[in-house]
């Protein structure tokens, strides 16, 4: 007889959902940080003592089979939505998904890419800062000599000066707030914009960015925060700013694969492109994909089930958003779970120093974000993992907005403290063999409660 699926985990009591709780307006980098004070309670910590030990793992969540997926996907390349490597990507996915006896078929979106050609920063004394463009570029159309200008200063004069700006905002550049101080300086006469990164490590981070928006009124340069006192000690003299590329019309791929079974399904979703290399960021969710669709390809019977690998997220989840609107989705009524692995959900966790950050060997808190009456079951399934559970009702990050805004109900989504979240630097290293094993038998023991 094949399994019947259940709506949730075995031995939780449907509860009873409050309405009108409003989203709350924090990064998962400040939610993480207050989450075992905040909201009375609401965050449930599982701690980060040894897991049970299961004999009987399936191969596919071995640690060495999740790093090895991990690494792989880090070598295609830095994953900019619709070029080289995340079309590779792409491919990748499909033909995993085909070898397992998925039906595959891809949705295409378009976006306009940058090909940088050179995008340096050289002051006075002849020190070259590193700089790198941020969406939505605007070119300089050669070198700009011009003084050295503070931005936040509010007298200073900004009259074809190339203003230095300290970014208020991390992994999101087109906030409102930000987006208001940038067109100040603009509006102040600047010729081109130095943003200067607040990122622990003293990196360059980029931002996420609406895929419609405008390119800048003028040209708009990253550094990193390791070299801001240079850059203020420089302020009124002279420098040479120059920001040179070709944008192109590119297409970004969604993959998705399809078992059909049972009348209910299961979702999982991950998505595929970044910024960087994103070998933290996107690799631990790419790698338990991965393992996912190969444990439940060889499931007898059952529900069916839908995967959905996203590119576009950079662009403020834009291949998300293309897959909700295509009509390819299971009705939120026949959807028994949702799972969304989110970013950097199996890192390891650093120290800040004055000098960046350190790795250490000890897994980065995550967050699950479920509905309330879920919220007690899966602090048992991700006991000894150090993840904060919260209700989606207080707190959605990332493409779960677009999810939950939907009408999906059962949905568990996954998301995390990154040492290199948008930063240049993302590799294998972020992760490791045993942390992936410890987090993928938590998955896969949540999803497995909705099968039997």
């Amino acid at each position: 007889m094949a399994p019947a699926i259940s709506t949730r985990p075995r031995g939780l009591t449907p509860g009873k959902v409050k309405q009108g709780i409003p989203d709350v307006p924090l990064d998962r980098r400040t939610f993480l940080k207050r989450s075992a004070t905040w909201v009375g309670g609401a965050a449930l910590l599982c701690p980060g003592i040894p897991p049970r030990s299961w004999a009987d793992t399936p191969s596919a969540f071995a640690g060495e089979r999740l790093f090895a997926a991990v690494e792989a996907y880090s070598r295609f390349g830095v994953h900019h939505t619709g070029k080289e490597p995340d079309r590779l990507t792409s491919d990748w996915q499909a033909n995993h998904l085909v070898q397992l006896g998925f039906e595959v078929h891809r949705q295409e979106f378009g976006i306009e890419q940058f090909d940088a050609e050179e995008v340096s920063l050289v002051l006075e004394d002849g020190a070259r800062i590193a700089a790198a463009p941020q969406y939505p570029v605007a070119i300089s159309g050669g070198p700009l000599t011009a003084r050295l200008a503070a931005a936040n200063e509010a007298a200073a004069d900004l009259d074809g000066a190339i203003a230095i700006v300290e970014l208020e905002t991390g992994n999101t550049i087109d906030l409102p707030d930000q987006m208001s101080a940038l067109a100040r300086v603009w509006e102040r006469g600047a010729v081109a914009i130095v943003a200067i990164c607040k990122h622990p490590s003293g990196r360059i981070q980029f931002g996420n960015v609406a895929d419609d928006r405008e390119r800048w009124r003028i040209p708009l340069a990253l550094v990193g925060g390791a070299d801001r006192e240079r850059l203020l000690a420089a302020v009124g003299s002279r420098a040479t700013f120059r920001l040179e590329g070709k944008h192109r019309s590119v297409v970004g791929q969604n993959v998705q694969g399809r078992l059909v079974r049972g009348d209910e399904w299961i979702v999982v979703s991950t998505p595929q492109s970044g910024w960087t290399t994103c070998a933290g960021e996107r690799g631990p969710g790419i790698a338990y994909f991965r393992a996912l669709a190969e444990w439940a390809s060889v499931l007898e019977g059952g529900p069916s089930w839908l995967f959905t690998s996203n590119s576009g997220h950079e662009f403020h989840d834009l291949g998300a958003r293309t897959a909700q609107q295509a009509g390819t989705l299971p009705l939120p009524g026949k959807t028994a779970l949702w799972l969304h692995l989110g970013a950097g959900i199996a890192q390891r966790s650093w120290v800040e120093h004055d000098a960046g950050i350190t790795l250490v060997d000890e897994k980065a808190r995550t967050l699950l974000s479920c509905d309330w009456s879920d919220s007690f079951s899966m602090l048992r399934q991700f006991w000894g993992t150090r993840t904060f559970i919260v209700p989606h009702q207080l707190l959605k990050l990332g493409e779960m907005r677009e999810i939950v805004s939907h009408g999906y109900e059962t949905v568990l989504g996954l998301v995390s403290e990154q040492p290199y979240h948008h930063v240049p630097g993302d590799l294998p290293e972020t992760t490791s063999p045993q942390i992936l094993e410890t987090m993928g038998r938590a998955i896969l023991s949540a999803i497995s409660g909705y099968v039997r």
